[in-house]
C-alpha cells in the first residue's frame, strides 16, 4: 500500500501522499510488532536499515525467492498456508 501511494504522489506531483504512505504501510506494520508480537519495531531504533530491508523483501517478492529466503534463514512457512503460497 506504501508503494501504491509512493507512485501516486510522484504521478499526481502531490507530496502529502508521501506521507500518508509511510503512515499506511509502516502504521499497518507497526500495530502488528505493538498488538500480535508485543515488541517493538526496528525502524525506530535504525529507521535506514528498516527500509533497506523492506525494499529487499519486496524485491525477494515480486522475484518469487521469498520463500527461498525464508527457508534459508529457518523461517519456512507453514504448508497450506495462504502467506507461504504468496511467497513461494
Amino acid at each position: 500500500m506504501g508503494l501504491l501511494f509512493v507512485l501516486r504522489a510522484a504521478v499526481a506531483v502531490r507530496p502529502l501522499l508521501l506521507l500518508c504512505g509511510l503512515v499506511a504501510s509502516y502504521g499497518l506494520a507497526w500495530m502488528g510488532h505493538f498488538l500480535v508480537e508485543k515488541n517493538n519495531p526496528a525502524t525506530f531504533r535504525y529507521p535506514f536499515w528498516s527500509l533497506i530491508g523492506d525494499l529487499k523483501m519486496y524485491g525477494l517478492m515480486l522475484r518469487g525467492k521469498m520463500a527461498a529466503e525464508a527457508t534459508r534463514l529457518g523461517l519456512e512457512p507453514p504448508e497450506g498456508n495462504a502467506i507461504g503460497r504468496l511467497l513461494s
